[in-house]
């Protein structure tokens, strides 16, 4: 619900600020989750929900939760690392939009992408968000990339699909548009942009190890992303836009992946969320368990 009570003061739009969550148990695709919500605190700006997804009563996820209320006052001060993709990134990125890279794969690895060629799997539409890989060939297969694992990058490119009201109807685009700028799909949007970010995560640390068609388990331990900034710039519509009339214009957001540690059978992921205009969104931070072929051990 958009409109949520924090002490006796009831107020519209709190937006998400903070997740972090551990995954308990690999969740099954047949069997439907139970989520419960537990109130930890109510603040005058910030308040807090603990979260447990289960199936057949066994808890799977635990997270908690924060949430920010809309400050009127903002402090003059602000810093972020600088954007510049373009140009850090230019052996990769230049001459080309967002939509001339392709479609991201559903699984990042080498032995699907060869079964897909083959016929023996069909790729399926990601969806809620349309993600395209960057081919990074030429900024990581240098000798300085390959001794130093830290230093592998992959992009990704997503925008929204559809409406974030449903179906795109032409006859809903003003009610959509008044309901975008008052802040009502801030939420969604943020669900949206964790949601891209996951695709295909933990596949970057595999492949900046070398090992990408070597690993035979690999799972979520934990994960955390924090919102650096609500309104307009976690915002996916164009409203300023010249080709409205063609539609709902979706913006393109970027993601930038590394892993800056592995070892003990685990690996970090990290990544950076910038919007069109070189915000700095969002941050990740993915812990997760990595075995591979002939080092697997007994259950503890």
């Amino acid at each position: 619900s958009r409109r949520h009570n924090i002490g006796n003061e009831s107020i519209l739009t709190v937006c998400v600020k903070n997740i972090s969550g551990t995954f308990i148990l690999p969740g099954r695709i047949d069997v439907p989750f139970v989520y419960t919500v537990r109130r930890i605190r109510d603040g005058g700006v910030y308040c807090l929900r603990a979260v447990d997804a289960r199936q057949e009563g066994k808890i799977c996820f635990s997270c908690l939760c924060s949430f920010k209320r809309r400050e009127p006052k903002q402090c003059s001060y602000s810093h972020q690392p600088a954007a510049d993709i373009g140009n850090r990134y230019r052996s990769v990125l230049e001459g080309k939009r967002p939509e001339d890279h392709p479609i991201a794969p559903g699984i990042d690895a080498p032995w699907w992408e060869e079964g897909v060629k083959k016929g023996d799997f069909t790729e399926c539409e990601f969806p809620g968000v349309e993600v395209r890989k960057v081919d990074m060939g030429r900024y990581n297969e240098t000798d300085e990339v390959r001794k130093n694992p830290h230093t592998y990058r992959q992009l990704q490119f997503y925008r929204l699909r559809g409406s974030p009201d449903g179906e795109e109807n032409p006859e809903d685009r003003e009610k959509i548009k008044s309901q975008d700028r008052a802040g009502e799909y801030d939420n969604l949007y943020a669900c949206a942009h964790m949601y891209a970010s996951d695709k295909n995560s933990l596949f970057v640390i595999t492949r900046a190890l070398g090992q990408a068609n070597n690993w035979v388990t690999m799972a979520s331990l934990s994960l955390t992303v924090v919102f650096h900034e609500h309104g307009e710039a976690l915002r996916m519509i164009d409203w300023d836009s010249t080709k409205q009339m063609e539609g709902l214009q979706k913006k393109w957001f970027v993601q930038e992946a590394w892993t800056s540690r592995s070892g003990e059978n685990r690996g970090l992921h990290e990544s950076r969320l910038w919007s069109p205009d070189g915000t700095l969104l969002a941050t990740t931070l993915q812990d997760s368990m990595i075995r591979f072929k002939n080092t697997v051990s007994e259950k503890l």
